[in-house]
């Protein structure tokens, strides 16, 4: 954009608001979501005890302020981070990172696994009272997973995509 005449000022208005229209639809993405798998998470027994559906749901101002929040900070982000001023020309002195890897994938498929087996057994067969640990550890490999692999999925769901398109065109 700085190379057909766009100000600095309008290239980080330009990335503030793509970034704030990402977030607000990934929160609001995230809330569906939430809402429709909310009946799984209700019925998964921490101390012998189940959730109620009411217990875990967020009111809509909680939903409200979630989004609002999460738009802003990535606007916020987007902002700062674009703020510093690159010659047109100062793109094409960067070097290419190196492309990522399929091994970035275990963390996420082994949390995958674990979670749903480690979600059967905390029951301990409708008592509840088995080892939560488990469970959070699956938890966690899944969000370490989704933040090491997001580039690698992005790259092969766009790779896919244009396979797609690239067949759209010869029919």
């Amino acid at each position: 954009m700085r190379l057909i005449g766009a100000t600095p000022r309008q290239i980080n208005v330009i990335a503030s608001v793509d970034a704030i229209v990402g977030a607000l639809f990934g929160a609001l993405l995230g809330s569906v979501i939430f809402v429709l798998i909310r009946p799984a998470i209700a019925d998964v027994a921490f101390s012998g005890v189940k959730f109620f559906p009411n217990y875990i749901t967020p009111t809509i101002w909680g939903i409200s302020y979630d989004c609002r929040r999460s738009y802003y900070r990535r606007g916020c982000i987007a902002d700062l981070t674009s703020s510093r001023s690159i010659s047109p020309l100062g793109v094409s002195r960067r070097t290419t990172p190196p492309k990522t890897r399929s091994w970035r994938l275990i963390p996420l498929v082994a949390g995958v696994l674990l979670f749903p087996y480690a979600a059967n057994h905390l029951n301990n067969g409708g008592s509840g009272k088995g080892n939560p640990g488990p469970l959070f550890v699956g938890f966690v490999l899944i969000m370490i997973g989704l933040v090491l692999s997001g580039s690698w999925l992005t790259m092969q769901v766009t790779k896919v995509l244009a396979r797609l398109r690239e067949l759209h065109r010869r029919f």
